[in-house]
């Protein structure tokens, strides 16, 4: 458990005690790839499953203050207590055999075997082969997510948490680098902290040093505390503060003198409802915060709630794609209905399809709109839903479902059906181009 993933330093583990490439374990139903990642009481290995051919992680109890291996693999105790060290050893099998329970959730990595070998004891998980959140997080333009992907993820975290406390157990452990983003896009929990209480002094000595300042609780600061789902919710808490400021939060002992910052007065995006859902989530105090995982995800706005945005690297072409998109289908819809009526005849006077793309592909085209006064039913219809660039995509929309007149007369034929247009890809260009059109 508490292992750092992601081929990070080894910390005081050095090449020699750790497994080497090539080694088999089980009578060869794994082999060793490489040296994954390590904690204070675990090394773990990315390693083959021969018989199946997958990908696996191998967990190895090691104690990297305690403990040293053999030429011939063996982990040895160096200076623990042999009852202490035989003890523990057994809490932390025993939590992952708690955890191989733990199934029917895909958004919790599983625990898929356990077995003793080397004089140790092994764990066997899932490899899911994708970025942590922090990584998935900080690569985005701003470096930071949005409201409504923060949502998302955080949700599916506290189903894969669910899980873990309808099985009495807690993570103790959660922050960004312990969540994975798999190919789907789907936020995957992996390796659960073993409860404090189960862990002997002699072992840690300071439970400092299991700490991850910012999503650590404040009780967990303690070797001997209490903990439960409200100690798992600050994580999560902090979680979102993070997806959504993209900074980490101030570490619980030091924010007597230094108060946590709101997450809106950092990014003003964050709504009133999920600034205070985060705040709660993070009292100091545990009596202050959610009791569980329903009282939180109840205090957030649903998906569907929160309105869709944009980054702005990704503005330029995601806005014009979609307007073209809803335009098209509304044209279709009401030129139909006009068409159906008799009165398309009237819509477009003087106009061929490629010639009245060919003018809206250029700003001059623009100029040429004489807008009806009693005709600017589909311009505010997009004013009134709070269309961004509402003038802009107006004038579009009322060309498209004719009711627009032209200055220049040189067209003779009116625009035959809104399926052609939505089929030609020179309309994609012209909303490609949308700022450079933006003429009242």
């Amino acid at each position: 458990m508490n292992t750092e993933f992601g081929r990070k330093a080894m910390g005081n583990v050095t090449l020699k005690e750790v497994l080497k490439p090539g080694t088999s374990l089980q009578n060869g139903k794994y082999l060793i790839i490489e040296t994954y990642g390590q904690g204070p009481f675990t090394v773990s290995y990315l390693a083959q499953q021969t018989l199946l051919g997958r990908k696996v992680i191998i967990n190895e109890f090691f104690l990297i203050d305690h403990c040293s291996r053999t030429p011939g693999n063996e982990v040895t105790n160096n200076d623990l207590e042999e009852t202490i060290y035989r003890t523990f050893m057994g809490n932390w099998l025993g939590e992952a055999v708690m955890l191989s329970k733990c199934v029917g959730n895909e958004h919790f990595v599983r625990v898929l075997d356990t077995f003793e070998e080397n004089r140790t004891v092994y764990y066997i998980t899932e490899y899911v082969n994708e970025e942590d959140l922090r990584t998935y997080t900080l690569a985005r333009p701003e470096k930071r997510l949005s409201e409504k992907e923060a949502i998302r993820l955080i949700l599916q975290i506290t189903q894969g948490l669910t899980l873990l406390h309808t099985n009495g157990i807690f993570h103790l452990n959660l922050s960004p680098v312990k969540v994975l983003i798999d190919k789907k896009g789907q936020a995957v929990i992996f390796s659960v902290g073993i409860a404090r209480k189960k862990i002997p002094t002699a072992v840690i000595g300071d439970a400092r040093r299991l700490a991850r300042p910012g999503y650590t609780s404040p009780e967990l600061y303690e070797m001997d505390c209490s903990y439960g789902a409200w100690t798992d919710i600050y994580s999560v808490g902090a979680i979102l503060y993070f997806l959504l400021t993209g900074q980490d939060p101030v570490a619980a002992p030091d924010r007597a003198g230094t108060p946590l910052i709101e997450p809106c007065k950092l990014n003003p995006s964050v709504s009133g409802r999920v600034n205070a859902a985060i705040m709660k989530a993070m009292a100091p105090e545990p009596g202050e915060r959610f009791r569980n995982l329903d009282d939180f995800c109840r205090a957030l706005p649903s998906i569907s709630e929160v309105p869709a945005t944009v980054e702005p690297g990704r503005r330029k072409i995601l806005l014009p794609a979609l307007a073209v998109l809803a335009l098209a289908i509304l044209a279709g819809t009401i030129v139909i209905w006009l068409k159906n009526r008799g009165e398309t005849s009237n819509a477009l006077p003087g106009m061929k399809e490629q010639s009245a793309v060919d003018s809206l592909a250029h700003p001059a085209g623009i100029s040429h709109l004489m807008l009806s006064q009693d005709k600017l039913r589909g311009m505010t219809m997009l004013r009134d839903a709070g269309t961004a660039d509402s003038l802009v995509v107006g004038k579009y929309y009322a060309l498209l479902i004719g009711i627009a007149d032209y200055k220049d007369k040189r067209y003779e034929k009116r625009i035959p059906s809104a399926t052609s247009i939505f089929s030609s890809w020179r309309l994609m260009a012209i909303f490609a181009r949308a700022e450079v059109c933006a003429v009242d």
